[in-house]
């Protein structure tokens, strides 16, 4: 008695690549970054390993690749919230970082993937950053900052919402049920409270020290 194998799932070229990409995402959402293998994605698949190095010949090139994916994602998020020509520089630069910190609250498996060491040297994901952080330099020069101190103050501004950002992933921040009594009350603001306050604040310091003198 003949026992036939069961077939291989009929992925074409170009369609295993894409799903690949897929399953890849949805298993750094369930396992994150450091549970991910390509074992494993072939295995979701139902392909052999082999076939999936035709595509991905390492785990870093996937990952690479989704990382990508995410900073276009990320880019159109930004985009979008800075594109208002109503609104004035101030407004502009809170509305990217409210658009800064819920991306990756929503999408928190991007934010230790896209900022791996490995991807500095990805032109996509370099240009992006490249684009967006000139997209605030002008926001801050629009703003009335002499270009000497725009450089640092975007970094300043960088590193706050990033920070927001890890904080809400941690849990540190936005989760008021795990409130200790004796707290700050900011402790007890849901992500959303605290988020829409906090942007808003950052960019009203920045109207109020326009008119600092240099040090």
């Amino acid at each position: 008695m003949i026992v036939s194998e069961p077939a291989a799932k009929p992925y074409h070229h170009g369609d295993l690549a894409q799903a690949s990409l897929k399953v890849a995402l949805d298993l750094l959402q369930e396992a994150g970054l450091e549970k991910f293998s390509l074992r494993e994605v072939a295995r979701r698949l139902g392909v052999s390993l082999t076939a999936l190095y035709h595509h991905f010949p390492d785990k870093e090139t996937l990952l690479a690749n989704i990382s990508r994916q995410g900073m276009e994602e990320f880019r159109e998020r930004l985009e979008s919230a800075s594109g208002d020509p109503t609104l004035g520089p101030r407004e502009l630069i809170s509305q990217m970082g409210l658009a800064y910190v819920g991306f990756f609250v929503e999408k928190p498996y991007y934010l230790d993937l896209i900022f791996l060491p490995a991807h500095k040297a990805d032109a996509v994901i370099c240009g992006i950053w490249q684009n967006t952080f000139a997209r605030l330099e002008a926001l801050l020069a629009a703003q009335g900052w002499d270009q000497e101190r725009i450089p640092l103050l975007g970094v300043w501004l960088w590193s706050s919402v990033h920070g927001l950002a890890t904080m809400f992933r941690e849990g540190i921040l936005g989760r008021p049920d795990d409130y200790i009594e004796g707290a700050s009350p900011v402790f007890e603001m849901t992500g959303e409270e605290l988020l829409s306050r906090v942007t808003p604040l950052i960019a009203g310091v920045l109207g109020q020290a326009v008119s600092l003198p240099k040090t």
